[in-house]
Formats: C-alpha cells, structure tokens, sequence
C-alpha cells in the first residue's frame, strides 16, 4: 500500500474529512431524511480516526509519549476554548441553556456517560463522538504498549475488540435499549474505530489485498456504507457491516479510478477537510439556535471553524510539537566529554 511520510496529509483522506463534516452540517441544517447525514459523517470520521491510529501506532510505531503529546495538542486547545464558548452562548437565551456539570463533563470527556444522569444539553450533544474518540485512543494506546512488549499480533487483538464491542451493541438493543444509550458509549461505538484501524492493517499485512480490488471497488463499498446508514436498517447491521464498508471505501481510495481520486482531493474538499474539527466543533453551537433558515448557517459555521483552526487550533498545534521536537532534539544531542 502506497503511504505517504505523513498520511494525516494525504490528499483524499482530507477529502473523506471535508466530506464527512460536510455530510454533518447537511444532516443538521438541511435534512436528515433516509439516511442521517450527521450520524454517516460521524461514523466517517471514526473509521478514518482508527485508520490513522492504527498505522501511527502499529506501523511508523511512533514513540506512545509523543503520541500523547500530539493527541493533546491537536484536540485540546480548541476543544478547551469551543466548551467554553458554547457555554456562554447557552446562557444568552438563544438555545437551551446547559448546566456548568454539562460543561464539566464535556471538558472531563465523559459527556456520553453523563447525559444518563444528568440529562442532555443540546448545545454539547456532539461531544459524545469526540468522548468515543479518546476513549478508544487510549485503548488502542494501551494495547499498543502490550503489542511492544508482549510480540502478539495487533490485528487478532483489534479484532477481537470490535467484536466484542459489535456483540454489546447487539445485546442492548435486543434488550430494548435505544440508540443513545447504546451508540453513544465508547464501549460499544468505539467498535466503529476499530474497524477502521483493523482495516487499514489487513490490507497493510499483504499489500496485495489491495491490488487485487477493481477501480470501482471503492465506490461500491462506499455505496453499501451509505445504504446501511439508512433508518430503516437496524443499528447493530449499521454500525458493523455498515462501517466496515465505509471502512473498505476508505482504505481502497489509492486503487479507484483517477478521477475518484481526484474529486476526493479537490483542494476545496481538502480545505475544509482541515478546517473539519473546529467546524465539528462549532456547528452544534449553530444547530441547537433551530432557525428556519437553518442552512443559510452553513458559511456560517465554515468561516467560524475557520476562525477557530487558523487562530486556535492551529498555533497551539505548532507551538507544542516544536517545543517537542526541541525536546526530542536535547534528548538525543551526544554528551562531548571534557578535553
């Protein structure tokens, strides 16, 4: 498989990522009808999140203290700043206000546990992707640090995780559980980031996977993917077969036609792709207002994400991986001894 030095920059994975939150602020400001575009772009992010995980923590074997520190200073900084500033909107008046405990439990990331007792507040309902997210980050960083020390093999233990995950999902709802009680907990919707990683590596194993698959392999996935996303489906169906399409599409973009290839790096695409977590961020913000003209919201909210990624996300991202790399560089200069 084709891999870039850094493959958070590889052209159409920032198009999956433009797509996604694209797909978020259709479902949110235009229409959720047939297929919930918020919920396939949330489930996007996932598998493309367990993709990245998986060849940073099993491939390039990136150093796990370095993987915390680039972890915190891509997401916290402007996540920080964006549950602050969701809070002070909610005490305008204009949207459903939220409690300091909701804005707590957002910072603390267990807003997805927490809405079980002490409710949900609309303005922070997106934090329970993000929640899923690190949770799973860690678990994949822990089985990281087991794999390095124990030689057994990471695809088998991913696996047997998101099967296990998948099997929870299926005994709550059979149990009558709804979605948010079931697919908002990491124990059970973080299968859908491990399907990912678990993909990614199947196809890195034997690189052959890959190059056995038609052009059209990608799109057909991504079809399947987008059909099982559809209401009618049952979740435990959606978000196992489901995501391992979106899965599949994902990891076979290098092989699909050039003009697939192309569309999903278009730079408008990739823009948006990098603004696409301070977007995420901010929309809800925007969504919880239910205004009438709703999508006239979406430059809106770009151009606020925008603001959010160029002045926030992005400096405090710059600022700490120097001050790593400088620690990195100090670590290894070699001690001269005295003449």
């Amino acid at each position: 498989m084709n891999k870039a030095p850094h493959s958070d920059r590889i052209g159409y994975l920032d198009g999956w990522r433009g797509l996604a939150v694209l797909l978020v602020l259709f479902g949110h400001f235009v229409t959720d009808r047939t297929v919930n575009g918020g919920r396939l772009g949330v489930e996007m992010f996932f598998v493309l999140s367990g993709r990245l995980m998986a060849e940073l923590l099993f491939v390039r074997i990136a150093p796990l203290r370095s993987f915390i520190i680039r972890r915190v200073s891509r997401i916290y900084p402007a996540f920080f700043v964006a549950i602050i500033g969701l809070f002070a909107l909610s005490t305008t008046g204009l949207v459903q206000k939220a409690s300091p405990a909701h804005a707590i439990s957002s910072l603390l990331t267990v807003y997805n546990f927490s809405i079980q007792t002490l409710g949900r507040a609309k303005i922070y309902d997106h934090i329970w992707s993000l929640c899923v997210e690190l949770h799973t980050y860690v678990l994949l960083f822990g089985l990281a640090w087991l794999v390095r020390r124990q030689k057994f093999d990471a695809l088998t233990a991913i696996v047997a995780l998101a099967v296990v995950e998948i099997s929870i999902g299926i005994a709550m709802t059979a149990a009558g559980y709804g979605y948010r009680i079931t697919y908002w907990h990491s124990y059970v919707r973080g299968a859908s980031i491990l399907i990912g990683a678990a993909t990614y590596l199947w196809f890195h194993n034997d690189t052959s996977r890959l190059d056995r698959l038609p052009a059209w392999s990608p799109m057909a996935f991504g079809a399947i993917g987008v059909v099982l996303n559809s209401f009618h489906v049952p979740d435990p169906l959606k978000y196992s077969v489901g995501t391992l399409a979106l899965a599949l599409s994902m990891c076979s973009l290098p092989i699909a036609y050039g003009w697939v290839v192309r569309t999903a790096s278009a730079p408008a695409l990739k823009l948006i792709g990098a603004w696409s977590f301070s977007i995420y961020l901010w929309q809800q913000g925007f969504y919880a207002l239910e205004l009438k003209l709703a999508p006239l919201l979406i430059p809106v909210t770009i151009f606020v994400g925008w603001i959010s990624f160029r002045y926030i996300e992005e400096p405090a991202r710059k600022r700490i991986n120097r001050w790593l790399h400088a620690r990195q560089a100090k670590a290894i200069q070699p001690v001269t001894s005295p003449s």
